[in-house]
């Protein structure tokens, strides 16, 4: 699984959950009213209860613009994050949109305006929980744990020098070896034809870069 599509797709789907909840009671001597206040991206809902069967709710627009500024860094950085983690060459973009989400959000969350008058003598108890700030939190954990398993996936091959079996004692000698070590046999070169490097008559194939020996016929003895 692509962790870093995942982190892409969960700041899209962030667009469509409320980023801050507020909830809290209303006390008039002795009439209690509950309250609850979700905060989406581009609209708040106001819901209110004042008992059993009496309840009352409503759609607003923001009248901050820093809120829909900061709704529409959280998009920029949800369409940058999918570019990137779909184009491996743009992989940086996944980076550059988590930072934009992260602007976004900090926008959204630590703006607002507000005009309160209360006439009567009301006691009011509230909580506030900004849920959008979890969002980015989430993309740089699995961005963090998609970079630890890229790292684990990268593997040092040792580099193996070719080699050959010689004909005369049948143990493994070096190619570049103008004689074999172990029996004194020599070890005749050819040139490659592609990449001109010299190498062992043994080899079928270059181990430089991989083209076939072509050897020259050998000249017939004349007596």
């Amino acid at each position: 699984m692509n962790l870093r599509l995942v982190a892409s797709l969960l700041l899209l789907v962030s667009l469509v959950l409320p980023w801050k909840i507020t909830w809290g009671t209303n006390e008039f001597g002795v009439a209690t009213s509950w309250f609850t206040i979700l905060e989406f991206p581009f609209m708040v809902e106001y819901a209110m209860i004042y008992g059993p069967q009496e309840s009352w709710s409503t759609w607003e627009l923001y009248k901050s613009i820093p809120k829909y500024l900061g709704t529409t860094f959280v998009l920029l950085g949800a369409i940058l994050s999918l570019w990137g983690s779909a184009k491996r060459k743009r992989g940086n973009l996944v980076e550059w949109g988590g930072i934009s989400s992260l602007v976004g959000l900090v926008l959204f969350s630590g703006s607002g305006y507000e005009e309160v008058f209360i006439q009567y003598p009301l006691f009011q108890t509230y909580a506030s929980l900004p849920v959008g700030m979890f969002f980015p939190v989430f993309f740089w954990i699995l961005i963090f744990i998609y970079s630890q398993k890229a790292k684990q996936r990268v593997v040092k091959i040792p580099f193996m020098k070719s080699g050959f079996f010689c004909g005369e004692c049948g143990k493994e000698v070096l190619s570049e070896f103008v004689f074999c070590p172990f029996c004194g046999k020599e070890n005749r070169k050819v040139t490659c034809k592609s990449c001109g490097i010299t190498v062992s008559v043994q080899n079928t194939f270059c181990p430089h870069c991989g083209s076939k020996i072509r050897r020259e016929p050998e000249k017939a003895l004349v007596l």
